[in-house]
C-alpha cells in the first residue's frame, strides 16, 4: 500500500506493536469487511504522536485545501455534520466549544508518522492506499451517525472515547460516506445517482464500546458509526482503501491502449445527425472495434503475470 511521506523510524510494525497472531486477526477481519476490537495496553503505542506534535503537523499543513477542520453540525438546518476548515490559532476556541479538530492524513506532515505508517502498510500488505487521520477531541464531542467509504483502524492515544458501531456494514464498501439527516433519512455525502443509500442501523445491529489508551477498533468500510468523546484526549484513525477492481482496470486499460492511435481520438462526429435517431453506422464501427481489440487484450492477460507484476509495485 502507498503511504505519504519519507523517513524511517524503528518498532511500528503491526507486529511488534500488537503481535504476529493479533495482527494476522485484524487482517482478516479487513478482509472480511468486518468489525475487529483489541483491548489494549495503555503503553502499546506510547511515543505514536501526541499533542505537541499534533499541533506541530497543524502547522505545516496550514493553507492545505481540506487539510483540518472543526467538526461542526446543522449549517444548514438538516443536521449533518461536516469539518470546517479553520485557522490553527482557532483550535483552542473550537475546543472549547466541544468541537474534535481532524487533521486529514496527519501523516504527510509528521515525519516520524509517515515512517510509522509505511511500517504498518508492510504489515497489511497489498495494494491500495492508507493514511493516518488523526483527532483530537475534548470531552462531550459527538460524531453522530455515519458511515465511510474506507475501513478505519481507530488507535486511541488518550482519553476515553465510547463507540456505537456495525459489526457488519449495511452496505459493504459504499461509493460515498453518508449520514443521517435531521428527519431521520439516509443522506450520500456525495451524490450518487441511481444508487440507494444504506438503510439506518438500528439499536440491536450495533456494538458499544469504551475505547481508552493502547485500544484498537476496526471498524469495516460502510458500517455505521457514531463516537461520543468522554474524556478529553488525541486518537489516531489508520484509514485503509485497498484496490479496487474498479480502479484497478481501467488504469490497466488505459496503459494498454493510451499508445493507439484510435483510442485516444473521440468517438466520430457526424454531421447532420439529429438526437434520438438510429446510431450512425461510424459510431458503431468505431465502438465495435474498440470491444473486439479489448476482447482480444482480456483474453490475453496472464492473470498470475499482472498479479506479479502489481504485487511488485506496492
Amino acid at each position: 500500500m502507498s503511504v505519504e511521506s519519507k523517513s524511517v523510524v524503528v518498532g511500528w510494525s503491526l507486529e511488534e506493536r500488537i503481535g504476529t497472531r493479533a495482527t494476522g486477526a485484524l487482517v482478516d477481519a479487513l478482509n472480511d469487511n468486518r468489525a475487529w476490537l483489541l483491548p489494549g495496553d495503555a503503553s502499546r503505542f506510547d511515543g505514536l504522536f501526541d499533542d505537541a506534535r499534533f499541533r506541530t503537523a497543524l502547522q505545516a499543513c496550514a493553507g492545505r485545501n481540506n487539510a483540518f477542520g472543526a467538526v461542526m453540525g446543522d449549517q444548514f438546518g438538516d443536521g449533518l455534520t461536516f469539518a470546517e476548515p479553520i485557522a490553527v490559532d482557532a483550535v483552542d476556541d473550537h475546543l472549547a466549544r466541544a468541537h474534535t479538530i481532524c487533521a486529514t492524513n496527519i501523516s504527510a506532515f509528521d515525519e516520524e508518522l509517515a515512517a510509522a505508517t509505511r511500517q504498518m502498510a508492510s504489515s497489511l500488505g497489498g495494494l491500495g492506499r492508507i493514511r493516518f487521520n488523526a483527532y483530537r477531541s475534548p470531552e462531550g464531542a459527538h460524531t453522530p451517525m455515519h458511515t465511510d467509504v474506507r475501513a478505519s483502524i481507530s488507535i486511541q492515544l488518550q482519553g476515553t472515547k465510547r463507540w456505537r458501531y456495525q459489526t457488519k456494514p449495511s452496505r459493504p464498501y459504499p461509493e460515498s460516506n453518508a449520514q443521517i439527516d435531521r428527519w431521520g433519512d439516509v443522506v450520500w455525502m456525495k451524490p450518487v445517482a441511481g444508487v440507494k443509500p444504506p438503510a439506518a442501523p438500528v439499536d440491536a445491529q450495533l456494538a458499544e464500546v469504551v475505547l481508552g489508551p493502547g485500544d484498537l477498533l476496526c471498524v469495516p468500510a460502510g458500517a455505521w458509526h457514531e463516537v461520543m468523546t468522554e474524556r478529553e484526549g488525541l486518537a489516531l484513525n489508520l484509514s485503509v482503501r485497498p484496490t479496487s477492481a474498479i480502479e484497478l482496470f481501467p488504469m490497466l486499460v488505459a496503459r494498454a491502449f493510451g499508445p493507439r492511435e484510435h483510442w485516444r481520438q473521440g468517438v466520430p462526429l457526424t454531421a447532420g445527425a439529429e438526437p434520438g435517431s438510429s446510431v450512425p453506422d461510424e459510431v458503431v464501427r468505431h465502438v465495435r472495434e474498440r470491444v473486439a481489440e479489448l476482447a482480444e487484450w482480456a483474453n490475453g492477460l496472464d492473470a498470475a503475470q499482472l498479479a506479479r507484476a502489481l504485487w511488485d509495485r506496492r
